[in-house]
């Protein structure tokens, strides 16, 4: 970035001196000096380019801006792709192992299956609660079913 040559402060100081100068000499009715006006025209010309580096720069804030929003909500649904995944993946473990390895009754599977839809009835109340919302499903319970 080019360096501005007037900051601001100096900047409200010159515009400030100018309105000023000017008004003091429409109020007493002088003529303006040559010099004057030649002055005045260089401080008018150094501000303007120097409002518009400012506003060069505030742009460039704005698009990094912008791009770091980006950038964060997208590792968000990343993260929150990722998470509903393992949930799922999770879930669907349980499941298995409840089959197989103990050989659950269908009593005990519909014991299972109230239990998951307990708890995606929490999940989707705590997201239903969040100050934050989220673009992506109502948690792992899209995932799972």
């Amino acid at each position: 970035m080019r360096r501005i040559k007037v900051s601001v402060n100096d900047g409200l100081f010159v515009t400030k001196k100018l309105c000023l100068d000017m008004k003091d000499r429409a109020r007493s009715e002088v003529t303006v000096t040559r010099e004057e006006v030649q002055t005045w025209s260089r401080d008018v010309a150094q501000l303007n380019a120097s409002l518009a580096e400012l506003k060069r720069q505030l742009h460039a804030l704005q698009e990094e801006h912008d791009v770091n929003t980006a950038l964060m909500r997208n590792a968000m649904r990343n993260e929150l792709i990722d998470r509903e995944g393992n949930a799922a993946r999770v879930a669907e473990k349980q499941r298995g192992l409840l089959e197989s390895k103990f050989g659950a009754t269908r009593s005990e599977m519909l014991t299972y299956e109230r239990a998951m839809q307990s708890a995606n009835a929490i999940e989707a109340a705590l997201a239903g609660s969040a100050t934050v919302v989220s673009t992506i499903g109502a948690g792992s319970a899209t995932v799972y079913q």
